[in-house]
C-alpha cells in the first residue's frame, strides 16, 4: 500500500487518471495471474520497477497460497494434515490446569507471560508430557518447604531452566522402585 501512495501523491506523477488505471490494472493482473505487465508510458515503466519487489513478493505468496503451503514450500497449518495441527497447537490450558493442580494454585493459561513461556519452551520441542513432568516433580520436591513452594508458577517452572528441570524429572522417574509404585498407583 504503501508503494500505490508514493505513485500516486509522490514524486512519479502519472499523467492522466486512465494512465494510474492501466498501471494499477497491470499490477492486479500480475498478481492474480502472473501476467507480465506491459507499460506504454516511461512513468509506468519507473512505476512498476518501484513497485516490483513488493509485488513479487505478493506474487510468491498468493503461489505459495494456492499450492497449499508457503513459497518456500513449507505447509501451511490451514492445509496440514490433522496431525500436523494438533502436535504444533500449544496446549496453554492443559500445562497451566497440570500445575494449578499439582501445587495447588491459580494460574490462568491467558497470562501473556505464561504464554510467551511455555511457547518458548514448545518452540524448543518440549510438549505436554514433559510439562507435566516438570510440574509434578517440582511440585513432589518443594511443596514441603514453605520458602520453596513459593518458587511453583510460571515464571520458574517454564523459564529456561527448564530443560533441567525436565532432565531431574527425567532421572527421578528412572530411580529403581519409582516404576513399580507409579505402576501400583495406576490400579
Amino acid at each position: 500500500m504503501q508503494v500505490l501512495d508514493s505513485l500516486i501523491d509522490g514524486p512519479l506523477q502519472l499523467s492522466n487518471a486512465r494512465e494510474g488505471d492501466e498501471l494499477i490494472g497491470m499490477m492486479v493482473r500480475y498478481l492474480r495471474t502472473g501476467a507480465e505487465p506491459s507499460p506504454r508510458t516511461d512513468a509506468q515503466r519507473m512505476a512498476l520497477a518501484m513497485a516490483r519487489p513488493v509485488l513479487d513478493k505478493s506474487r510468491a505468496r498468493i503461489e505459495g497460497g494456492r499450492a497449499g503451503g508457503s513459497a518456500n514450500g513449507a505447509r501451511t497449518g490451514r492445509d496440514a494434515d490433522a496431525e500436523g495441527r494438533e502436535r504444533d497447537a500449544i496446549p496453554y490450558a492443559e500445562v497451566v490446569a497440570a500445575l494449578n493442580r499439582a501445587a495447588g494454585t491459580a494460574f490462568r493459561d491467558t497470562s501473556k507471560k505464561t504464554r510467551s513461556l511455555i511457547r518458548a519452551r514448545w518452540a524448543e520441542g518440549y510438549r505436554l508430557e514433559d510439562f507435566e513432568a516438570v510440574v509434578e516433580e517440582k511440585a513432589a520436591q518443594w511443596s514441603g518447604d514453605a520458602k520453596m513452594r513459593a518458587y511453583l508458577r510460571p515464571e520458574t517452572l517454564f523459564s529456561p531452566k527448564f530443560e533441567g528441570y525436565r532432565e531431574e524429572a527425567r532421572a527421578a522417574a528412572q530411580r529403581p522402585g519409582k516404576g513399580a509404585l507409579d505402576a501400583y498407583a495406576e490400579l
